[in-house]
């Protein structure tokens, strides 16, 4: 019971921490007010966390894991370069809106230039774009893709998706776009794939 119950806590430090850096900013948030908002003292969250930076990088290695393993369970099943690319971009955009505020949080985490982030680089941005790259090079062995360059092409089929989230504070101020993220919610995914789709068609082309 015991164990249960300071997971529970740490599980409660985890979300409503994450709440408030993406309300107030990394800078605007300290732990006490961390500790308040969870309902505990600052104390526990010192016990599972060395430090302010040590919980917010937390926050992002837990998104990124959960994304990878997600990731995985969707593409083991099928390998057809197109249907796993589809499924690549849907499972993107899918897990980037149930976790809108994670998501972002990781976007900030990637500005920084640190130890931290060339660990997550390491760890799972590489992994990620390895992937992609994988499915789009066995695309154009399989002549379904047009001769691009792989990584460029990965790239850019995840900046499309980054970006929506990412320059959410400036596209939600354009006229008509303050509800951008739900009025969309239904059409990113079809819209990223049939750029995709049309753009890697067979046809000539350079790597």
């Amino acid at each position: 019971m015991v164990a249960v119950n300071n997971q529970t806590s740490k599980n409660r430090i985890l979300l409503e921490a994450e709440r408030l850096f993406a309300e107030k900013g990394f800078d605007g948030v300290s732990v006490r007010d961390i500790a308040e908002r969870a309902q505990v003292n600052a104390a526990m969250i010192h016990y599972y966390f060395r430090n302010k930076d040590d919980l917010y990088l937390s926050i992002v290695e837990n998104y990124l894991a959960e994304f990878s393993e997600e990731l995985e369970k969707v593409l083991e099943t099928e390998t057809d370069p197109l249907w796993r690319l589809e499924k690549f971009i849907d499972c993107y955009t899918d897990f980037m809106f149930a976790k809108v505020i994670s998501a972002q949080l990781v976007l900030r985490a990637g500005l920084q230039n640190d130890a931290h982030i060339a660990h997550f680089t390491e760890k799972y941005f590489s992994q990620i774009i390895f992937r992609l790259e994988g499915i789009i090079l066995d695309g154009i062995k399989s002549a379904q893709f047009a001769q691009l360059d792989s990584k460029l092409t990965a790239i850019s089929i995840m900046g499309m998706i980054v970006y929506f989230f990412g320059a959410a504070p400036i596209l939600s101020r354009l006229p008509g776009m303050e509800k951008y993220q739900e009025d969309y919610k239904q059409k990113l995914a079809r819209h990223i794939k049939d750029l995709c789709i049309d753009g890697l068609s067979r046809r000539e082309g350079v790597i």
